[in-house]
């Protein structure tokens, strides 16, 4: 090795040495970056106590603003119990006059496109000001805010179901943009409801019985979003599950989870159906934690995750309930939709065979055999060896010259 090369190896190699002798023994970044850590803060005790109120002021908030949009929702469903039709549609001014008779006829062609010209129970859609029903006292004026929302009311001769989306009435493009979204339709059949999202179950089949609501409320409601699902809103058809480049996985549109419920692995399938990992009210971390949410004493039946949406199969499981109703027939979703019994033992019971069965029937069906494991594509191969070939013919014709 020539002596400059062997000096400018021994510069680099002890400079390496010196670094590592300053970083041992190794430290916690908050040694590191002081400035950037809140753990320095935190450490104070009256700032653990600020913390612990400013969040317990939040979440009371948040259920208060609630309340007092489920009052605004009761009267919307009277007025639509009221009309007879049984559908309303309630949009702020600062959406063109006419937008509101566009949404109740968009509304009404949900209806009739699921055989039905008045709903079970009430059903609508309202967008709200984010900012309507926030206490004045609240340090946060715009605290607890969501994307869309599920208000439900399941009591004899007062049941509805409400679609209600947040939207700053104050801008004319949030609002058209929430309108335009409402009123998108796919290509696809299959990508109803649209656009009071899962409530056109309540519409078809009624209040749901008491198993099943629970399994709605810690997220089944997912499987119900349809063209509401942000996933949904794109051409999945021709999307391989895995798009690959000289071996190397690229895209993965199915969740690990997901994944093995395509392989067949029964007791994943059946966690996700469960939606252990799921739904809007499962995080304590939350401020809309299960605690704002107890089963039948909260009228908030769901809140939308967005991008994270569905159980991790690519987003085709935002319509799953749908895929059940096509593939079992009305009455018996009916006999499951109603029922007092644990979902499990509705499904059974309804359908004739293990959720988790028939979930990765439905999986297998839509997504096929998995390869997931590492590979090179023949092109690949072909293009190393022939780069190969070509670096040593070069080789060889360079060195002849030089002899």
């Amino acid at each position: 090795m020539a002596p400059r090369l062997m000096r400018w190896t021994g510069w680099v190699f002890g400079g390496i040495l010196l670094v590592a002798l300053w970083a041992l023994p190794p430290r916690a970044r908050e040694d590191w970056f002081p400035g950037t850590s809140r753990t320095l803060f935190e450490s104070f005790e009256e700032d653990r106590a600020f913390r612990k109120i400013l969040r317990e002021v939040q979440h009371s908030s948040a259920v208060y603003k609630k309340l007092v949009w489920n009052d605004s929702i009761e009267v919307l469903a009277r007025l639509a119990r009221g009309g007879g039709q049984g559908i309303w549609a309630q949009l702020p001014d600062s959406v063109p006059p006419d937008s509101r008779s566009t949404l109740e006829e968009a509304v009404r062609r949900q209806l009739q496109d699921s055989g039905l010209t008045v709903p079970q129970v009430p059903v609508g859609v309202a967008l709200m000001d984010p900012r309507y029903g926030v206490h004045p006292d609240t340090p946060d004026r715009y605290a607890g805010g969501s994307g869309w929302e599920i208000f439900v009311n399941r009591d004899a001769g007062e049941s509805y179901c409400f679609l209600v989306n947040p939207v700053y009435d104050t801008d004319s493009v949030s609002a058209r943009r929430a309108l335009a979204r409402l009123l998108w339709s796919g290509p696809d059949s299959s990508l109803v409801p649209n656009p009071v999202g899962p409530c056109i179950l309540h519409a078809k089949y009624g209040n749901p019985g008491d198993g099943t609501f629970s399994w709605l409320r810690s997220g089944g409601y997912q499987l119900a979003e349809g063209s509401m699902g942000p996933w949904v809103q794109r051409d999945l058809a021709h999307v391989d599950p895995v798009s690959r480049g000289f071996g190397t996985r690229l895209a993965y549109r199915l969740s690990p989870h997901g994944a093995a419920c395509v392989q067949g692995a029964k007791d994943v399938c059946l966690k996700l159906f469960r939606m252990v990992n799921g739904g809007g009210y499962r995080s304590y971390n939350d401020l809309w934690s299960s605690e704002l949410s107890p089963p039948g004493a909260f009228p908030v039946a769901y809140r939308t995750r967005g991008s994270l949406s569905g159980i991790g199969l690519g987003g085709e499981e935002t319509g799953l309930l749908f895929r059940l109703e096509e593939e079992f027939g009305e009455e018996r979703f009916r006999e499951f939709w109603t029922s007092d019994q644990d979902v499990e033992v509705a499904f059974q019971a309804a359908f004739g065979e293990p959720v988790e069965e028939w979930l990765v029937r439905w999986a297998q069906a839509r997504w096929g055999e998995l390869d997931l494991g590492p590979r090179i594509p023949l092109q690949a191969t072909l293009l190393s060896f022939l780069s190969l070939g070509l670096f040593m013919g070069l080789a060889l014709v360079m060195g002849r010259r030089k002899a």
